[in-house]
């Protein structure tokens, strides 16, 4: 056996001091200590990874309730600047299919895209969901987009998205001429369509909803917020509880892949149809239609979000709020009678309070005279 020349030692009796610390302990780790710091750090990322998430959805809720609050800002502007709410498919200038976006982007700082599109809108009237080479596709708007929602396109390759809505206020027929919220028209009134203005929200500008969030369709989609459900039994005068009871039944499916004519909720920012909700359901009920195509005279859409419990709406003097999907919604067994009945609550004259008697019904209205009970 060889000797280490310093110390005299046997080679092999060094070596095993140098495995070993001063104090007599083996230096490193065993297999099983691996595993065992390995399990804790697996432990710890588990732990911290949803709080990571929540973090995440929380900011992504601010942002989202910071663009709704601009757009609300750029409505109150119009508001202020021509004396009345921007039309939504009720402006005589251009054609009945634009939304009320457009009328506002001069308020949003832009301007530019705004000179884009004037030409095809008011001058050429280019209908927004047209197929000729001068259309409307490829506008892009960030700021129309939520960020907890990540959809690129919408499903028919046809327009833009965008996760906002204007409020029609607490009225189930979207075909209607009485002027329940902000953006809901009056056809029946002298010279035909009139707007609303800030001056007829007498409920109060902080009661009263001026735009929401909602998710963006997605074809076939089970989780009811981003998909809509169908039925042929389904009318502007149905009790909206069957909507909502929908879920739970057979007789109910979603939306077909047929897009002829349908109305897809939030896939075309420039037309009006798919850019309003009602107070009538709870925000994330589901949106349902008369038929597999989801004409707009018998869509009953929500306000609906990725954000836990609820979706976020802007008010009438450009506060925002988060409105939770427990929200008091009355009694949604009630219906709205036939036009030309003497009930008040009648699809062409829907006047007074809330149908249905509840806080989110009564936040939609802006003149029911309803004392707001949270």
């Amino acid at each position: 056996m060889q000797s280490d020349t310093r110390t005299c030692r046997p080679e092999s009796a060094d070596q095993e001091r140098r495995g070993r610390a001063a104090d007599g302990f083996a230096l490193g780790f065993t297999l099983v200590e691996l595993l065992v710091v390995i399990a804790i750090i697996g432990t710890l990322v588990g732990l911290l990874l949803p709080a990571v998430q929540v973090a995440r959805e929380s900011a992504r809720k601010t942002a989202c309730a910071n663009k709704l609050r601009q757009l609300a800002l750029g409505v109150i502007n119009y508001e202020h600047a021509r004396g009345w709410y921007p039309g939504n498919g009720t402006n005589p200038a251009c054609h009945n299919t634009v939304s009320f976006f457009p009328e506002i982007l001069p308020y949003l700082e832009e301007q530019a895209t705004y000179d884009r599109i004037y030409k095809m809108l008011y001058t050429d009237k280019v209908t927004t969901n047209s197929t000729t080479p001068v259309n409307l596709r490829g506008l892009a708007m960030p700021a129309f987009r939520c960020p907890s929602d990540v959809l690129e396109r919408d499903p028919d390759l046809s327009g833009e998205p965008t996760n906002y809505r204007c409020s029609v206020g607490d009225i189930f027929d979207q075909n209607r001429a009485a002027r329940r919220g902000p953006f809901g028209g009056n056809g029946t009134a002298p010279g035909g369509w009139q707007w609303s203005k800030a001056s007829m929200v007498t409920d109060g500008l902080s009661n009263t909803v001026l735009l929401g969030e909602a998710t963006i369709y997605r074809l076939n989609s089970p989780d009811v917020r981003k998909g809509m459900l169908q039925f042929s039994g389904f009318t502007s005068t149905s009790q909206p509880l069957a909507c909502l009871q929908a879920l739970a039944s057979p007789s109910w499916d979603t939306l077909s892949n047929d897009f002829t004519g349908a109305v897809l909720s939030g896939t075309r920012w420039l037309h009006n149809d798919y850019v309003r909700f009602q107070t009538v359901l709870p925000p994330n009920a589901p949106t349902c239609s008369t038929s597999a195509t989801a004409l707009a005279g018998g869509l009953m859409p929500s306000a609906s979000s990725y954000h836990s419990g609820g979706a976020n709406v802007a008010m009438c003097d450009g506060s925002t709020r988060f409105v939770d999907e427990t929200i008091d919604t009355g009694d949604l067994s009630l219906t709205l009678k036939p036009s030309g009945t003497t009930d008040p609550h009648f699809v062409n004259n829907y006047i007074g309070s809330s149908r249905w008697n509840g806080v989110w019904g009564q936040l939609g209205s802006q003149k029911g005279g309803e004392v707001i009970n949270r």
